[in-house]
């Protein structure tokens, strides 16, 4: 179900490792499937920009409350994408097990902002 989604897609424990993404998260991250994410941690595939996605899961689990950002994510290649990140506290039978998050694409938003704002 994961898979219809066109943007990236997670879900995290309390620790921040990998439970399960979609084919968009592997293909960002640069591997062939995600077995090979599950149990991995941010720092393993982000390490840039891993300590802040870790304090935001973390500050989701701490409030209880969703929280929505643009941030930056670097692909595999290096290549510097934006992304407008959901991040949620995710529940199985009332339980808080740990964090979901959707990130669609927005880097032509931002270039177009970027663009805007010089003229």
């Amino acid at each position: 179900m994961l898979d219809t989604f066109p943007f990236i897609v997670c879900i995290k424990d309390k620790e921040s490792r990998y439970i399960t993404c979609n084919s968009a998260f592997d293909k960002l991250a640069g591997v062939a499937s995600i077995e090979i994410m599950e149990g991995k941690t941010d720092d393993v595939y982000f390490p840039e920009d891993a300590k802040g996605y870790v304090e935001d899961d973390q500050e989701v689990l701490n409030s209880g409350f969703p929280k929505t950002l643009v941030e930056r994510v670097r692909n595999s290649n290096g290549e510097l994408h934006w992304a407008e990140t959901y991040k949620s506290p995710f529940t199985v039978d009332g339980e808080v097990i740990g964090t979901m998050g959707y990130a669609p694409d927005i880097t032509d938003k931002v270039k177009l902002h970027k663009e805007v704002v010089k003229k």
